[in-house]
């Protein structure tokens, strides 16, 4: 008969005896959203790591003992544990996706009605290279500057910052509002 020490060592062997899988590296904590108020609404900045864009996106365990990877990464592995980089050919071939996920992880709410996004534009940025982005000047300019892709090497997604430039449009100008997110990271 086991005795409660030989019990518990055997679930927590059971316990942590799964594969190892892939998890998302969180390097670069930045969130900034700066709201722009203007007379045909609200133009919305802003600047997320990209794994709270991803990290739940991951799909089924392959054959390999990777899981599917996200959209706009590929998993690579090193010193025998999963990463996922940024898959910049898929970000280049569709920018918008991936603004789209930070618009369907977010919802702007004016006078009891959900304002509805016309996504301006999308950028990604190796966290060393990111341009300013703290006062709402910053954030604009950062728009009308060249970005600068993270091509080569391929950078590992806690290292990538994903800025988007959101219109809510509106008749008239919006003077509050609500914010909330869905993003699961």
């Amino acid at each position: 008969m086991f005795d409660r020490a030989r019990w518990f060592l055997l679930f927590a062997s059971l316990l942590f005896s799964s594969a190892a899988v892939a998890h998302f590296k969180l390097n670069l904590n930045i969130r900034v959203i700066h709201v722009d108020h203007q007379s045909d609404g609200l133009y919305v900045y802003m600047r997320l790591p990209m794994p709270y864009l991803v990290a739940d996106k991951v799909g089924d365990l392959q054959s390999d003992g990777s899981r599917t990877p996200a959209p706009y990464t590929v998993n690579g592995l090193v010193d025998g544990e999963w990463m996922h980089y940024l898959d910049y050919s898929a970000w280049e071939a569709d920018p918008a996706g991936l603004g789209e996920l930070v618009i369907s992880g977010h919802q702007f709410v004016a006078k009891g009605r959900k304002l509805i996004p016309q996504l301006k534009n999308t950028r990604v940025y190796r966290g060393i290279s990111q341009p300013p982005f703290s006062t709402l000047k910053e954030a604009i300019a950062a728009f009308e500057s060249d970005a600068e892709p993270p091509v080569s090497p391929a950078p590992f997604v806690g290292d990538v910052v994903v800025d988007v430039l959101i219109h809510y449009p509106s008749s008239r100008a919006i003077k509050s509002y609500a914010i909330s997110s869905s993003l699961d990271p």
